[in-house]
């Protein structure tokens, strides 16, 4: 306990030693434009998600078994403070990153709770498929910054982190942006073939076959509006 309490005086002074240098830079870039303010801020959000991150992990209950994956990104707002940054690789891969480190520790925790082996699986497995999304989303940053062997790369971390992981729309996409437009239509046809996928997620991959299909020439008409109506009855919830 009093190995514990002193790394958590340790980590908070470090964390307040940053803050503070943050805080001059913050003042100064302030007074010229938001473009220039806007990259500390970020850094600030990164700092205080490391610190919420922190307080949730080190306080959560092994023996309860409170210790859910789902609990720190509802707790902490994850999805919603990304949503509110730049949709930009140089904004939101660094966020990205200190989050799949601070889901990393997740493993030497998860193997220590006094919890049924079927339990300790589920939240490795929560782990792998949550850096392997997140993987996804950085590939799909990178091809929209047209770093393509970078975004190739991302996807198949993604796939290597959990055997769930579809990464074939992302393949698909790269591939057309990459001007191999019959090879992202091949992708996704054989895709289409794999029961595991959701139907948002067929929806998904049905459309763009269709779109993709249409501006090739690679369909008939009457094919094209089959693909049309499939995409809609998959998920007829989805405003696309």
């Amino acid at each position: 306990p009093d190995g514990v309490s002193r790394n958590e005086t340790r980590f908070k002074a470090k964390l307040e030693m940053v803050r503070k240098d943050l805080l001059g830079p913050l003042s100064a870039s302030s007074m010229e434009s938001y473009l220039r303010v806007y990259p500390v801020l970020r850094r600030l959000q990164v700092l205080q998600e490391v610190e919420h991150a922190y307080s949730f992990l080190s306080g959560s209950d092994l023996k309860n078994a409170k210790l859910d994956l789902k609990d720190l990104e509802r707790q902490l707002g994850w999805k919603e403070r990304l949503e509110r940054t730049q949709p930009s690789l140089t904004t939101r891969e660094p966020i990205m990153a200190v989050r799949r480190a601070i889901v990393s520790f997740w493993t030497p925790k998860a193997e220590s709770m006094s919890v049924s082996n079927r339990k300790k699986a589920q939240l490795l497995k929560d782990q792998a498929k949550f850096i392997g999304s997140h993987f996804l989303e950085y590939a799909k940053l990178c091809r929209k910054a047209g770093y393509h062997e970078a975004a190739q790369i991302a996807i198949l971390k993604a796939e290597s982190k959990h055997r769930d992981i579809d990464a074939s729309l992302s393949r698909a996409k790269l591939l057309w942006d990459m001007d191999k437009k019959l090879d992202a239509i091949s992708v996704l046809k054989s895709s289409l073939n794999r029961p595991e996928s959701s139907p948002h997620e067929t929806a998904k991959k049905t459309l763009h076959l269709a779109n993709w299909s249409s501006l090739t020439g690679h369909e008939q008409e009457a094919n094209l509006m089959n693909l049309y109506e499939q995409a809609i009855s998959c998920d007829p919830e989805w405003e696309k």
